[in-house]
């Protein structure tokens, strides 16, 4: 009896371990559903994400075609000839400058050189002669 005691005590066991073995793999089996569920859902989403991320590749393509023609248009610019025009222009603008003040200056000179007394009283001495001519053939011309 001793050892069908301990057979049954030995099933028991096993059958302990059998139930605690099948709820451990049922809870796996949920876990690995819920992660190919996931994985679906992912798969899904990349391919729905596919089209715009080729549409960005081919402009980045665009992109960088046109940055390499900028850059080669860049390359080919003599930098160095449109420093120095653009050193001649400011050295010409600096002369044109110089020379439109030394003008300015020539002409306030000459201005406050006039004598606006004398030349306004020399104009109303001319109107007071040219008024009795005008007079005059003012009446022939009517």
């Amino acid at each position: 009896m001793e050892h069908n005691d301990k057979t049954l005590e030995l099933l028991e066991k096993i059958e302990k371990t059998n139930r605690r073995q099948l709820l451990f793999t049922q809870i796996f089996c949920g876990f690995a559903l819920v992660a190919a569920l996931f994985c679906i859902l992912a798969l899904v989403k990349v391919h729905q994400l596919l089209p715009q991320v080729q549409g960005i590749t081919a402009q980045l393509q665009g992109l960088l075609g046109n940055m390499e023609q900028a850059a080669s248009q860049l390359a080919a610019l003599d930098l160095q000839g449109i420093a120095e025009n653009v050193e001649a222009l400011v050295g010409n603008v600096d002369m044109l400058a110089i020379n439109a003040q030394d003008s300015l200056k020539q002409t306030m000179t000459k201005l406050d050189t006039i004598d606006f007394e004398t030349l306004n009283k020399a104009i109303q001495d001319l109107a007071a002669v040219v008024q009795p001519l005008a007079d005059f053939f003012g009446r022939f011309g009517r």
